[in-house]
């Protein structure tokens, strides 16, 4: 029979405090007031390792210093630094990667869709639309250009200079394609290029470019844009145009921060598989979503199916149930006791409560912004990070510190594989299957996303560390989280 562990005499419960910052999910990686993102020492948590086992609580600070390079002061140098430090990798990691050497590409276009002055790209004209909030790689002329005017000055604005940094590394992931000449599926050549970019962000993050460096938040800033550059739910990866789902894009971007270059080689010939989820006819009246009143009860329920199915092989032993979970409401004053939680606790939170073995949740101002503003299963990666934390008391895990917080995210990207297939539950006497929809895997980047800022990326970890972990359990399985308890 498992046991739920009690916290030890004096130990604050861990929880997980979720501000509800849903209205615009983006915004969490957006750049403060303050400055410049593209500046400081390395953000990766993991110290560019990307290791599982090694997610700890941060170490104690270096005495050793570095010099950094000064942060750039406008857009215009922000294009001109990353050309510059994209240049400089690819001069030293393509021989390495490929055995070729690196040829400079014979311009940069920057361009303003407004004059009219529009570069050609070989002898068939390119509609004018095309150039409109882009930016390409012309192979013909062998050439980067981008919207100077819309594209460019819009991600400056609204999410920081990395945005801008990430746009430029994906188009000179083609040009190292063109100089290499790979050749494969659309969507393959684009992930790749996606994969490219995360081994230059990797080289700066450690310290290889003599020009930029990364602060933390970067990394949350091109996940946040991936969002906004991804393919429209129900996109066939087929597609001539395809570049994949914010899922995809950005499991291919973290393949190449941990894994560097020679990892993205293999792309074209199938080393990476794009997660296909179809646009169903039922998603086009539903939207993709289930009705919120359902949403928190059925999700719950297959938490529960899951764990029963899946706890013994991993842990030993059978899974013994939460011993209760349901909504409360913080305005009517009517709240769950649990040790450890003020009056101010509640408020736009979810949490497991070892001492009752129940998971609660605020139903009048969290979970209806997250249905709202990004879906169903936004709400239901909540639930699935807190159900996992009744898992990790059951199996005797730690539950407290940064390591158990990554851990518990890669267990609900372990029920959420399970989610692709469709998970059987048994609702007013009758078998139902609840199944994700074309869009739902998008709505997990964007949930963690929402839970940032710097207290929260302090105790469970930045959007960029919680979906690395989300991916080991959604790739790996729930007995691929065990890593993360040393």
């Amino acid at each position: 029979m498992a046991r739920v562990a009690r916290p030890e005499a004096g130990e604050r419960r861990r929880v997980r405090r979720v501000a509800v910052l849903v209205a615009l999910a983006m915004a969490a990686a957006a750049c403060s007031a303050e400055g410049s993102v593209l500046a400081g020492p390395g953000s990766s948590a993991r110290g560019g390792t990307g290791s599982a086992a090694e997610a700890t609580d941060p170490p104690a600070a270096s005495t050793t210093t570095t010099t950094v390079p000064p942060a750039p002061a406008t857009l215009r140098e922000t294009t001109d630094l990353t050309i510059a430090a994209v240049e400089a990798f690819w001069e030293s990691e393509l021989p390495e990667a490929y055995g070729v050497a690196y040829r400079t590409v014979s311009a940069t276009v920057p361009y303003l869709p407004s004059s009219g002055d529009l570069p050609e790209c070989g002898p068939e004209e390119l509609p004018p639309g095309l150039y409109e909030d882009n930016a390409f790689y012309c192979h013909p002329g062998d050439f980067v250009a981008w919207d100077a005017e819309g594209l460019m000055p819009g991600l400056y604005t609204e999410f920081g200079d990395f945005a801008v940094s990430l746009v430029l590394a994906h188009e000179w992931g083609h040009v190292v394609q063109a100089r290499v000449g790979v050749e494969g599926p659309g969507i393959m050549l684009e992930l790749q290029a996606d994969c490219f970019a995360g081994a230059w962000a990797a080289d700066v993050d450690g310290g290889g470019s003599e020009v930029l460096a990364l602060r933390p938040g970067d990394l949350d800033e091109a996940v946040a844009g991936y969002l906004l550059f991804r393919d429209p739910p129900g996109t066939s990866p087929g597609a001539p145009d395809a570049h994949g789902s914010a899922f995809d894009r950005v499991n291919a971007f973290q393949e190449g921060f941990f894994g560097g270059a020679a990892t993205c080689a293999g792309y074209p010939g199938g080393g990476f598989s794009v997660v296909d989820i179809p646009l169903t006819q039922q998603d086009l009246v539903t939207g993709g979503d289930l009705p919120f009143a359902q949403t928190a009860p059925l999700l719950a329920a297959t938490l529960e199916a899951y764990w029963t199915s899946a706890y013994p092989a991993v842990f030993g032993g059978d899974y013994a149930p939460i011993g209760g979970f349901g909504p409360y409401y913080p305005s009517t004053g009517d709240l769950p006791a649990c040790d450890g939680l003020g009056p101010g606790d509640y408020a736009g939170n979810a949490f497991y409560c070892p001492d009752g073995d129940y998971v609660a949740w605020d139903d009048e101002g969290l979970f209806p912004a997250l249905w709202q503003e990004i879906g169903d299963l936004a709400v239901g990666m909540v639930l699935a990070h807190e159900w996992a934390a009744g898992v990790q008391a059951r199996a005797g895990l730690p539950s407290t510190g940064l390591a158990a917080s990554l851990q518990a995210d890669c267990l609900a990207g372990s029920w959420t594989r399970a989610m692709a297939a469709g998970i059987p539950i048994t609702v007013d006497g009758g078998e139902q299957t609840i199944v994700l929809s074309a869009g739902d895997l998008d709505e997990a980047v964007a949930g963690f996303l929402a839970f940032g800022g710097p207290e929260l990326s302090r105790e469970s970890g930045t959007a960029f560390e919680r979906f690395d972990a989300f991916q080991d359990g959604f790739f790996g399985g729930a007995a691929a989280c065990l890593a993360y308890s040393g």
